[in-house]
């Protein structure tokens, strides 16, 4: 039979164990989140900015490098296309929202609200791309804003 004072004392034990339960996991749930934001910004971040990009083509100089000279970040990611640039240029130019769209994932660009949509196939209508000219981000309507000016190479470069 245990007496007030020992039940007492358990309980006070109980209480300090569980306590420091909380907190050991609180900590532990921390440390969790910092690794994991480390490992992210060491490891696999530098990997995404140069995604498909060759050490040769992160480190040359790009057209359009000049607009933004004193970039806080950049970033160069490529793929390798077996075509010829006269075969690719056509889509590039009809990049854009309310054209062709950015040939990404249209399901995350739609969950932020851009109504993006991909093109399929190649539209004359948007092939009339000059230099200077600016491809929307978002539909004008709701983004008028959203733009970003085109700088073009030369397609047979």
């Amino acid at each position: 039979m245990t007496t007030a004072g020992e039940r007492d004392q358990f309980e006070s034990d109980n209480t300090a164990s569980t306590t420091m339960g909380r907190w050991r996991r609180r900590i532990g749930r921390m440390f969790g989140v910092v690794l994991l934001g480390t490992v992210y910004w060491v490891l696999v971040r530098p990997r995404m900015l140069n995604w498909g990009a060759t050490p040769a083509e992160v480190s040359r100089s790009l057209p359009g490098d000049d607009l933004l000279p004193n970039a806080d970040a950049e970033s160069t990611m490529a793929i390798t296309i077996d075509a010829p640039p006269d075969a690719i240029w056509p889509w590039l130019r009809q990049l854009g929202q309310e054209q062709g769209g950015f040939y990404s994932y249209e399901w995350a660009e739609n969950l932020v609200g851009l109504d993006i949509h991909n093109a399929e196939r190649i539209i004359p209508d948007w092939q009339t791309l000059k230099i200077g000219d600016a491809v929307r981000l978002g539909r004008a309507d709701r983004r008028n804003d959203d733009t970003t000016a085109r700088s073009l190479a030369d397609p047979s470069a």
